[in-house]
């Protein structure tokens, strides 16, 4: 596996913490969670930022095909951040992270689904103000299947 060029990750971290800046509710995370949540992904080559005409960032999402077992422990907040090789160690899609400027979600949503060739069976988490798992979410078609809270 080829890794990014060091600029470039650079360059994919200023766009996530610059995005996460921008959103109250992501304003207040330790700057360290970019580390552990993002650069992961984007080191894998999973994580996708998306821009507006004018060429600005506007979102980003990054997913992980992880193991059931990876999963369960993820939800469960066993372990709350990936290691390298746990982020495509299985078949299911998660959403690790997703973040989209106020108006820009839809597109970021349209993004995701055509990145992953419409693929419509996905889990993905939400945290809460200081970054912890509040609850996990399978979406199967155009439904939520599954809510799991992880309190």
């Amino acid at each position: 596996m080829e890794l990014p060029r060091l600029d470039a990750l650079h360059r994919e971290l200023g766009y996530a913490a610059f995005l996460n800046a921008r959103i109250s509710e992501r304003a207040t995370y330790p700057i360290g969670s970019l580390r552990a949540w993002v650069e992961p992904a984007i080191l894998m080559r999973q994580a996708r930022f998306v821009f507006d005409e004018a060429g600005q960032v506007i979102g980003y999402y990054t997913w992980a095909y992880l193991a059931h077992d990876i999963a369960e422990r993820y939800i469960k907040k066993d372990i709350l951040v990936l290691e390298l090789a746990e982020w495509c160690e299985g078949n299911s899609l998660w959403i690790i992270d997703f973040v989209a400027l106020s108006g820009a979600v839809m597109k970021v949503v349209r993004a995701f689904l055509s990145d992953m060739n419409g693929c419509a069976d996905f889990n993905f988490l939400s945290r809460s103000r200081n970054g912890t798992v509040q609850r996990s979410m399978r979406v199967q078609g155009r439904r939520v299947t599954e809510v799991l809270n992880a309190y």
